[in-house]
């Protein structure tokens, strides 16, 4: 019910529908870029990867260059690879 109300609130959201369309993706590839990034981050600050984890800060800024990464990898996908993420290759003339 709740999801209902909440999507008749929103009806048209391009960020949302952008991040609807692209989750399969991200859901595959978000687990090991977390993991490399969380290693990443730690290594600098000399501490352990439950650590980083654990600050919140460190944990949202890690979540938002998850996602960054994901939109990009999605992005390279459509571009040079769209059979990958099932479309079919756009036509492109070459001029």
């Amino acid at each position: 019910m709740a999801a209902l109300l909440l999507a008749l609130l929103l009806k048209k959201n391009a960020v949302l529908e952008y991040l609807g369309r692209i989750s399969l993706i991200a859901l595959c590839v978000q687990g090991p870029i977390y993991r490399v990034l969380a290693t990443l981050v730690s290594i600098p600050l000399q501490t352990s990867t439950d650590a980083v984890r654990s600050n919140f800060l460190l944990a949202s800024l890690l979540v938002l260059m998850t996602l960054v990464l994901c939109i990009l990898g999605y992005k390279f996908l459509d571009r040079f690879a769209p059979w990958a993420i099932g479309k079919t290759a756009k036509y492109r003339p070459c001029h």
